[in-house]
């Protein structure tokens, strides 16, 4: 069996983030990271999107200003806004993780685009997006999200890409 150095490297990242974090990602800053997830997407479709709960265990808030990845293009923070029978997507410039608590970035909520992919063969089920989350203060917090099917177990909205209207 051949294994390239990127898997190997991605498996032993998240060995290492639940070893040392138990339910999720957790950083020094007080930013625990659950359930991180990318939605697969067709492969001639040029954005998914990603999900996770972002919990905030310290006494500050903390706000997410950032998100970049090796393997999309850009990544933008947006919020799903719900007008006249109709729902879009927008783009946030940061997003404001109260102190002792927690942002869900869900389907047809708050969630991170990933548009254009660099990878040339498409994201499927079981293959992993590393990201880097940065925040106000500067810190940064890295996290894996692996790609599933469809929707999540704890958040579901079948067709959420194709339901919403992308507006930048």
């Amino acid at each position: 069996m051949k294994i390239s150095c990127r898997h190997l490297c991605t498996v032993l990242f998240m060995a290492c983030c639940t070893l040392f974090a138990g339910e999720g990602i957790s950083g020094e800053s007080g930013l625990a990271v659950q359930g991180a997830w990318v939605r697969e997407a067709p492969p001639s479709m040029q954005i998914t999107a990603a999900y996770m709960i972002l919990r905030n265990t310290s006494d500050q808030p903390m706000t997410l200003v950032g998100v970049t990845t090796p393997d999309f293009s850009k990544v933008e923070i947006h919020e799903t806004v719900h007008e006249n029978d109709q729902a879009r997507m927008q783009a946030m410039k940061e997003l404001l993780i109260p102190a002792q608590g927690r942002i869900a970035l869900q389907p047809n909520g708050y969630h991170l685009m990933l548009i254009n992919p660099k990878r040339n063969a498409p994201l499927r089920p079981g293959d992993s997006v590393n990201l880097i989350l940065t925040f106000k203060d500067g810190k940064t917090l890295p996290v894996t999200a692996t790609v599933q099917k469809g929707t999540s177990q704890s958040t579901s909205a079948p067709g959420h890409m194709q339901d919403m209207k992308h507006k930048q």
